[in-house]
Order: C-alpha cells, then structure tokens, then sequence
C-alpha cells in the first residue's frame, strides 16, 4: 500500500473516530434525567443574544492545552471547535467521577489518530495518558 493510500485511511479513520468520540462526549455530559413533575412544563421562549461558542475566540485555557498538544506531537487536522468538544467531555467525565480508565478508553481513539496524524511514534495508550493530562492541568 503507498503511503497516501496508507494515510488517506488513518486519516478517514480519525475522522470517524472524532465524530464517534464527540457525539459519545456530548452524549455523556448532557445525561439522561427526567424532569420533575412541575418542570415538564416548557419554559417561555428567549431569544440568546450571546455569540456560540464556535465564533468565540478560543480562551487562555483552551490555548495553552492546544499548545501542550501540538508540542507533545499531538495536533489532529481537525477544527479547534472539535478539540475543545473533547477538551471539555474529558473534564465533564472527570468531575462526573467517571473512572480514568474510562476516560482514557474513550480518548483513546483521538489521541491515536492526534498522533498518527503527525506521524508520531507514541502508541495509542501513551498518547491517550498525555492528552487526559495536558487537558486535567491545563483545563479542567
């Protein structure tokens, strides 16, 4: 297999990857809870006039965790919206008490197609335990 045959699947691969993750993320830090009684009835309208996080610039935070990635070799082509989606389910799943190994096994993925991406040679596992550490000290 040529290596732009070999890359083109790492990198569909990752992306099916990154989507998974985020959806399973996102997912996971909404819950599932039912409403109470008195609180299934719907809340009046309001219109927000606050900007979305995707045309927020990226905080001081969120900077320096992309930072601490790209130098540990793990930068993915993907939006800074996405890493901070994962950024941000990775802190959700810590406060929430979810067992590291947990966390780690739901990073896995990311962190390995974050690594391949750059033609790293930090496996899976390691890269999975930066990118869990660079977010908890730097973000959460």
């Amino acid at each position: 297999m040529t290596y732009r045959a070999a890359h083109h699947r790492v990198r569909r691969a990752g992306c099916a990857a990154v989507a998974a993750l985020s959806g399973f993320l996102v997912s996971a830090a909404c819950g599932s809870v039912a409403p109470a009684p008195d609180e299934a009835q719907a809340a009046p309208s309001t219109t927000s006039t606050a900007p979305s996080p995707s045309t927020m610039p990226p905080d001081a935070r969120f900077l320096r965790v992309k930072e601490m990635l790209e130098a540990s070799g793990l930068v993915a082509d993907v939006g800074d919206d996405t890493v901070l989606a994962v950024v941000r389910g990775v802190c959700d799943q810590l406060s929430a008490g979810v067992p590291e190994h947990d966390v780690l096994a739901t990073l896995r993925p990311i962190a390995a197609y974050a690594a391949g991406a750059t033609h790293s040679r930090m496996s899976a596992d390691t890269a999975a335990v930066r990118y869990l550490e660079v977010t908890r000290e730097e973000y959460c």
